[in-house]
């Protein structure tokens, strides 16, 4: 059983069109989990973990996927038609939401990377105030795992000691 080439054929089955097969790929990637190899959102899992471990373009990497978790809901609706996007807006626009914390996360941390309290002081408030709608949404929409969220609390627990 190869998972990923059934990944691959189910998505071409719900369009013909190659460049929406490979959305609807990445939508699911996003919501990836699987227990037989314990890692979740494979691409996101390795962009955190390249940022935090300080790989030169850690940032980079991560800040990019956000983005597409941010743009992907408008790329499926644009690409897969109404009907089929109706059938997943809450899922995909949770995803958003995800991206454009992760993206304030980011922002939050580079402040607190360059020791910049009045931005913290700024945006932690915010930060804060996604994270919770974050973990709100999760009941009526799950998607994918808690990558996110851990990621905006510990950028949220680096940036306390600046924004007092």
């Amino acid at each position: 059983y190869d998972p990923e080439a059934a990944w691959r054929d189910a998505a071409s089955h719900l369009t013909a069109n190659p460049q929406a097969a490979a959305m609807l790929l990445e939508f699911a990637s996003f919501a990836q989990i699987s227990a037989v190899t314990d890692q979740e959102a494979p691409a996101l899992t390795q962009a955190i973990a390249a940022y935090w471990n300080g790989a030169p373009d850690g940032a980079a990497q991560l800040e990019r996927q956000f983005t597409a978790m941010t743009s992907l809901p408008g790329r499926l609706q644009t690409s897969m038609g109404p009907a089929f996007y109706a059938e997943v807006a809450p899922w995909a626009a949770a995803l958003a939401h995800k991206g454009q914390a992760g993206l304030l996360a980011l922002a939050v941390d580079g402040a607190v990377r360059r020791g910049e309290a009045a931005t913290v002081r700024q945006k932690l408030p915010e930060l804060r105030q996604q994270l919770a709608a974050m973990q709100a949404e999760q009941a009526t929409a799950y998607i994918g795992v808690q990558l996110v969220e851990d990621f905006c609390g510990q950028v949220i627990k680096r940036g306390e000691p600046l924004a007092k």
